[in-house]
């Protein structure tokens, strides 16, 4: 059995934090788990039905029902010896003990909830990235050897500020409802009493704007291939409610290298749950050069921001160049509020350049949806060649590595006579692994050098 289980306080726990909720669920459908368990409530052992369904749990005992929200609740399991008997969830002043199949209904649980010992499961091999928001570790699973990216939190830097702590609550939070090949998803998390790690996959093939970088434009296939795959997951995304607010080159993961044909939407870091009324914890956020205007001037906005910076997407890879360039910050901003862009000269067949100038229509109300783009001839029923050929041209210097800035916004500042969000410098040179799963979150960690110092 784990000893120090309440030596250090949970960075989403207080003594006001709610585990039991007093909705009444009638019906639920879909649940990830189901099954019949001993439950510990106080003194005495039950029997009782579990159910699992995201964030809650539910037990069922005769003709009453409890219901649990275990969100970041701390789980681990209970031993007898060095058999697994039972798993113990606490939030806040609550507790509770099940058993049964163990081991079926930790996996199940651990994705929602917060482990504790991360020393035991994991081996931190090296530093892979030094971000300003996150630094990411390679890191060795202790049993199977597999390997994985971690993103290490210091709590000291996150309790600076309640939005900090919101932004990362909001990450995992939508993390956890991603289900889908093209989008990265969470592993598991732990917490020990000075970080937050993250358990992610380990893509090893780099980002697209690397991608880019080296090959120039790619064949119109290999657009087709990529803005396929793309509109795929994040049709998945906006299925569950959220909106990306970031999507462009630096935020799409190739799994493998040089491999389009498998690539992976990162860094969830500015997504938001779609609000009706505009409640977003950071409303004008994302990159100038790939933002929807709507949101650089302040505007109401939906899904279709994304859309939008799926067309810039489009246009650079077809292009080998952006559609909004400029001197600085603020050139490229005010450039990508107008909407104008160059069309001529593009090569693609006339239905993709029909598709993309839907995609970057300025005014939203005009602009494709998803839905209308996934139905669209050049995505659904143009045949290309199987042959994945890449036409090389010369990089432009703005693309060619070191010299690319594509800022991403963080906090206000003025800029033109606008309020806009301060900017990120994005160093292609420092962050070969970085963007796969360095931080997106509004606040510094530090550097981790001495790898021994984090396992604490």
């Amino acid at each position: 059995m784990i000893n120090k289980t309440t030596q250090f306080k949970s960075l989403f726990h207080s003594s006001s934090t709610s585990f039991w909720d007093k909705c009444k669920v009638e019906h639920f459908s879909n649940v990830s788990l189901e099954g019949m368990f001993q439950a510990k409530l106080g003194e005495q052992l039950s029997k009782v039905i579990v159910k699992v369904k995201l964030s809650y749990l539910i037990i069922i005992q005769g003709d009453q029902q409890h219901i649990a929200n275990i969100e970041n609740a701390i789980i681990y399991l209970i031993r007898d010896g060095c058999n697994d008997v039972g798993v113990r969830i606490l939030k806040g002043l609550a507790q509770l003990e099940l058993y049964g199949d163990v081991i079926g209904l930790f996996k199940v649980l651990k994705k929602q909830c917060i482990q504790i010992d991360f020393v035991l499961k994991y081996k931190v091999r090296k530093l892979m990235a030094n971000g300003t928001f996150a630094n990411v570790f390679l890191s060795e699973n202790a049993k199977t050897n597999e390997l994985f990216a971690i993103k290490c939190f210091d709590k000291n830097q996150i309790f600076k500020s309640q939005k900090h702590l919101q932004s990362l609550e909001k990450e995992l939070k939508i993390l956890r409802l991603m289900k889908h090949k093209q989008v990265m998803t969470l592993i598991e998390t732990f917490e020990t009493v000075s970080y937050i790690f993250v358990v992610q996959e380990y893509l090893r093939g780099g980002d697209l704007h690397e991608y880019i970088t080296k090959v120039g434009h790619l064949s119109e296939r290999k657009v087709h291939s990529v803005i396929s795959q793309l509109v795929s997951g994040l049709g998945f995304i906006h299925s569950q409610g959220v909106i990306h607010r970031d999507i462009k080159p630096e935020n799409i993961i190739l799994r493998n290298q040089d491999n389009v044909e498998d690539l992976v939407i990162s860094d969830f870091g500015l997504a938001d749950f779609y609000s009706f009324d505009g409640n977003y914890l950071y409303k004008q956020c994302g990159t100038p050069g790939y933002a929807a205007p709507e949101i650089l001037v302040g505007q109401p906005y939906d899904y279709k921001v994304d859309v939008f910076s799926l067309g810039v997407l489009f246009y650079t890879l077809i292009t080998g160049r952006r559609p909004f360039q400029g001197k600085n910050t603020d050139q490229i901003f005010q450039m990508n509020e107008k909407g104008e862009i160059n069309f001529q000269n593009i090569r693609i067949k006339a239905e993709g350049l029909h598709l993309l100038k839907k995609m970057l229509e300025f005014r939203p109300e005009h602009r494709y949806s998803l839905g209308m783009i996934q139905s669209h001839v050049w995505l659904s029923r143009i045949n290309f060649q199987s042959h994945l050929s890449l036409q090389q041209i010369n990089v432009p210097e703005t693309t060619k590595a070191g010299g690319s800035t594509t800022p991403r916004t963080l906090m206000t500042k003025t800029c033109i006579g606008k309020q806009v969000l301060m900017t990120e410098q994005n160093q292609i040179t420092e962050r070969k692994h970085q963007r796969q799963h360095g931080g997106r979150y509004n606040y510094s960690i530090g550097n981790f050098t001495n790898l021994q110092g984090i396992i604490s």
